[in-house]
């Protein structure tokens, strides 16, 4: 059985839908902003603005060198492919 098709979307339909979207993105942008706020006031209130970044500091650069492995890439197992070097020479 054949099954009936959808209509197309008239030109003032999609602007509708993208002018929805475009005021929820908004609306959520705002409450990004406002929570964003919210955190920056509590950490300058409770003087841990320095101590935090510090420790994301911290984070970044375990995180930096947990992923450094010398120029070689692990091979994954069951992996066909011959193992590489990013070393030259």
């Amino acid at each position: 059985m054949k099954t009936k098709r959808e209509k197309k979307l008239t030109y003032k339909e999609m602007v509708g839908i993208l002018s929805g979207f475009r005021k929820e993105l908004l609306i959520m942008r705002n409450e990004i902003s406002s929570v964003h706020f919210l955190i920056n006031s509590f950490l300058e209130m409770n003087d841990d603005v320095d101590s935090l970044t510090n420790f994301i500091e911290g984070k970044i650069e375990k995180e930096k060198d947990d992923t450094a492995t010398d120029g070689e890439k692990e091979q994954t197992e069951g992996s066909r492919v011959t193992k590489t070097s990013s070393k030259s020479g």
